[in-house]
């Protein structure tokens, strides 16, 4: 804002004009005189320029003469569109204005060096970026109409497995959504497939992490009978094992001949007597011995076995 808007300007008397020197002080050189507006001051007149000073209030110029009379040119005050000295008022509101909200110059420099620093770092990660796409963009298949953007030898790899594509999604469609638990079998929360077992069976068949193990020893004889005339009575219990079962057969067999056999009755034909004369011998009619529901069956070659089920 500008503190003065009276321009001085010299020069012969000729030379001043009211338009361009309006508002100024023009001191003619030549006639020695003061002119304003196009108002002569001093010169070869009796009435000169004695004095040139502000006034008291400095808000002006004032202009004494020769014969002690004065004029006081004031200077306006600045407005929003002209310039002009700036008021008192004004420079109240100047000095009081709070500037501690603001940032200083440094703080300002210092920030637009921090912003400038951050600016170049993520131009330089564009740069790469951009870079990266364009390497992708310069490998990428161009769309032909007709084609596909798929490799010649993937396509050819999808044509060749066509049925078996085909098959999968046939197989997956009608796929079943959960495991149905049949009556040997339970399906556990953690999907895991297992075997129920009998607990009258777990004697006999056990689970291992190596799978089923069936255990022979726990076999027990309680479907075996065998002749009562014969064995007195002796039979192979629930409680006896198959061995054990045949010894007690075998001690009631010793005890019977040992007492002397005056003759031999089978009411069940368990024990035949074959051929004749003096020939004849005792025979045991395997078949009789066993139940047609017992896991104790006669085998192909004649003699006692043991048979069983395979669980799947």
């Amino acid at each position: 804002m500008a503190n003065s808007v009276v321009k001085f300007y010299r020069g012969l008397a000729a030379s001043y004009n009211s338009i361009t020197h309006v508002g100024g002080i023009y001191f003619a050189t030549d006639t020695k005189k003061i002119i304003m507006n196009g108002t002569e001051y001093g010169g070869d007149s009796n009435k000169k320029v004695s004095n040139v000073a502000l006034n008291a209030n400095a808000n002006g110029i004032v202009i004494t003469y020769t014969d002690s009379t004065s004029t006081t040119l004031l200077l306006g005050k600045a407005t929003v569109t002209a310039d002009g000295l700036m008021s008192k008022e004004d420079k109240t509101k100047l000095d009081s204005l709070d500037l501690s909200g603001y940032y200083t110059k440094t703080q300002v420099d210092d920030a637009i060096s921090t912003a400038k620093t951050e600016l170049e770092a993520a131009d330089t990660a564009l740069e790469g970026q951009i870079t990266t796409v364009t390497n992708q963009l310069n490998n990428k298949v161009d769309k032909v109409a007709g084609s596909s953007l798929i490799s010649d030898t993937d396509l050819n790899q999808i044509r060749t497995n066509k049925s078996d594509i085909e098959s999968l999604q046939t197989s997956v469609g009608g796929k079943q959504d959960e495991l149905t638990p049949g009556n040997a079998v339970s399906i556990t929360e953690e999907n895991v497939i297992d075997v129920k077992l009998d607990p009258a069976s777990n004697e006999a068949l056990s689970k291992s992490a190596e799978g089923l193990k069936l255990d022979l020893s726990g076999v027990k004889g309680s479907t075996v009978k065998v002749g009562v005339a014969i064995t007195g009575g002796a039979e192979i219990g629930a409680d006896q094992t198959v061995a054990e079962g045949m010894k007690a057969l075998s001690d009631s067999i010793k005890t019977a001949v040992a007492g002397g056999i005056t003759s031999i009755t089978s009411p069940d034909n368990t024990i035949k007597v074959t051929d004749e004369g003096t020939s004849r011998g005792l025979a045991v009619d395997m078949s009789k011995l066993v139940s047609t529901s017992s896991s104790i069956q006669i085998g192909t070659d004649g003699k006692l076995d043991i048979f069983w089920s395979e669980i799947e």
